[in-house]
């Protein structure tokens, strides 16, 4: 029986560097050095919110980061501009989706996501916010998802993997728990490979 191949981004860690910008706003608001080890660095590797001192810092700055006009449309992309005309020209063969844990007080944060995704390259991008990644996977019959947070992947797989499903796992310094080799990749151009050679 013929089985359609659809696609499920995540887009935090993935596609967008969120814990650069978050870093660059804490340091911002509370100076220098508020979360060294991610400061000035071109591929942070966010660790959690420990870094911050006090950790009070941490909670103060997503509060900031939710009040900010357009912030998720002010992250910096963890891809070149090729992988991204690759995600653009996927979305012209099979369903794609764009899923994210994001949320903002004053513009939608879906649709500052579209739009960020417009500026990279894709345009029409279809993007669901719920932290619920591994239900929306099943039903949308998900056949191919990335992540970078090993208890997503995790969730994704447990839903999707019965129907023969793959959630893959992009290699972060914070997901190094035991996870399918097979399903680690180093990057979303390897990702894109195996879905591009499976259609």
């Amino acid at each position: 029986m013929y089985k359609q191949t659809v696609v499920q981004f995540d887009v935090d860690g993935v596609l967008a560097d969120w814990a650069k910008g978050f870093t660059e706003l804490a340091n911002g608001l509370w100076g220098p050095g508020t979360c060294p080890e991610l400061q000035e660095t071109t591929t942070p590797q966010w660790t959690g919110p420990n870094q911050f001192t006090p950790i009070e810092r941490y909670y103060d700055t997503w509060e900031a980061l939710l009040k900010t006009p357009n912030w998720w449309v002010s992250l910096k992309p963890m891809l070149f501009g090729s992988e991204f005309d690759r995600i653009a020209r996927l979305c012209t063969r099979v369903p794609v989706y764009f899923v994210t844990n994001r949320w903002h007080y004053i513009n939608p944060a879906n649709l500052q996501t579209t739009f960020w995704l417009r500026l990279m390259g894709v345009p029409n991008a279809s993007v669901i916010c719920t932290k619920n990644k591994g239900e929306f996977a099943m039903m949308l019959k998900v056949t191919h998802s990335i992540e970078d947070k090993h208890a997503n992947a995790q969730d994704i797989d447990n839903y999707i993997g019965m129907d023969g499903g793959k959630s893959y796992l992009v290699n972060r310094l914070h997901n190094q728990q035991p996870y399918c080799p097979e399903r680690r990749v180093d990057t979303v151009a390897q990702f894109l490979d195996i879905v591009e050679g499976e259609l």
